[in-house]
């Protein structure tokens, strides 16, 4: 019998207590593999096409995150209007198959060699992220979503270069990272968002606080229930 199965069949009365016990051992697992999985990402020692499967890329192409990319994707076309867009760690290219079906050119960037075989988009070109990659600064949009938390601390300056370098002129870069409590594959660094701001304006980029405020209400409003992704929201203007 399942853990769902079991879950359903105790009293209601109980349910609470065992949805805490359950998460209270996901997150001493997580902590426990922590500084181990910090350590391999550091050095480079492990296998990223061990780390996220098939199954983890095909996950977005589904309900709810198909969902989540669908509207999300709609509000970033509606208020920026974009010709060009990049996206920093794309995996298998959900959003640039998104924005391309609006009639917009894109370009992704991701580290995982699986994806890229998988990608929808024939746009996605392999690239270890903890890197800093040179791209052409001429796209209008520049998104990478939940993408930073899943890199080594020492490596997050290397991925907001990227992001930024690929920004043109007056473009947009829509960036969100997970936050501190946010359990994830391979969230090794949960950082609050004071954290990616600080690192965005020391490259000389805008924080824009309204912007961010406005979208992330906007698609509360449009999505049925609220989601990390658009919690985490970050808007900055180069």
């Amino acid at each position: 019998m399942s853990l769902t199965a079991i879950y359903r069949r105790l009293p209601s009365s109980l349910q609470p207590v065992a949805k805490q016990l359950y998460m209270g051992q996901r997150w001493a697992r997580f902590y426990a593999r922590l500084p181990y999985a910090r350590l391999l990402d550091r050095f480079r020692l492990n296998d990223l096409d061990d780390i996220y499967t098939e199954e983890y890329f095909l996950q977005r192409t589904r309900p709810p995150h198909d969902t989540v990319a669908e509207t999300v994707i709609d509000e970033l076309v509606e208020r920026y209007d974009p010709d060009t867009v990049a996206d920093i760690g794309c995996a298998i290219g959900h959003y640039l198959l998104k924005f391309q079906d609006r009639g917009i050119e894109t370009t992704g960037f991701e580290g995982s060699q699986r994806a890229v075989n998988n990608a929808l988009v024939d746009t996605v070109q392999q690239a270890d992220l903890r890197d800093g990659i040179t791209v052409e600064s001429d796209h209008n949009l520049v998104t990478c979503i939940e993408v930073a938390e899943h890199l080594h601390p020492i490596y997050a300056d290397n991925i907001v270069n990227t992001i930024v370098s690929a920004t043109g002129e007056n473009g947009t870069i829509v960036f969100t990272a997970a936050p501190p409590g946010q359990y994830g594959t391979h969230h090794i660094n949960l950082k609050p968002r004071r954290y990616w701001i600080e690192k965005f304006e020391k490259r000389g980029v805008t924080y824009c606080p309204e912007d961010s405020k406005a979208i992330i209400n906007s698609l509360n409003t449009r999505l049925s229930q609220k989601t990390w992704p658009v919690e985490n929201i970050m808007v900055f203007r180069n």
